[in-house]
């Protein structure tokens, strides 16, 4: 039977070379069991990892996988402590903030918009990254944002092909 190994490596050694992988090249960190998949272009520091419940579980985090919220306040605090996929129900403007990201550390953002549309979320623009400082959204659509700390700084980086139509009913 044929072994199919991944890359793979330790944190430090993944945060000392910070490579670049290959479109669709997996890594594993060994250290907390994470998983990364290169774009081409990315770091691995710039690249969203991957936890299975279990394991997030197992390392003592108190963080749910998604944390659904409806937005009604102008901001919202992300915060990977929390959670690492949040699904934000837009029914106000908001600028959005980060707090208590680590280097390597990511979370993913749903924007999901009603059929009124037109919400406004705002990108501090201390953020690297950001394809706008300002995104409007789309009535009946959701948007994908992955927000990370590397390098000392926030990033982020919009899902391609968004927005994206939500289902009738």
């Amino acid at each position: 039977m044929t072994t199919i190994r991944l890359r793979r490596g330790t944190t430090a050694q993944w945060q000392a070379a910070n490579p670049v992988l290959l479109q669709g090249e997996p890594g594993v960190d060994t250290t907390t069991g994470a998983l990364r998949i290169g774009n081409g272009t990315s770091r691995w520091l710039n690249l969203p990892q991957y936890l299975d419940a279990e394991t997030v579980l197992a390392l003592g985090s108190t963080t749910e996988i998604v944390r659904v919220e409806d937005v009604t306040s102008p901001t919202f605090t992300l915060t990977p402590a929390t959670a690492t996929y949040f699904s934000l129900n837009l029914t106000a403007d908001v600028s959005l903030v980060a707090d208590g990201f680590v280097e390597g550390q990511s979370v993913t953002v749903e924007l999901v918009q009603d059929a009124v549309g037109g919400r406004e979320v705002v990108l501090p623009t201390t953020w690297v990254g950001a394809a706008a400082v300002v995104l409007t959204t789309t009535a009946d659509t959701l948007e994908r944002l992955v927000v990370w700390r590397a390098a000392g700084r926030m990033n982020v980086q919009q899902a391609s092909g968004g927005p994206f139509a939500l289902p009738a009913g």
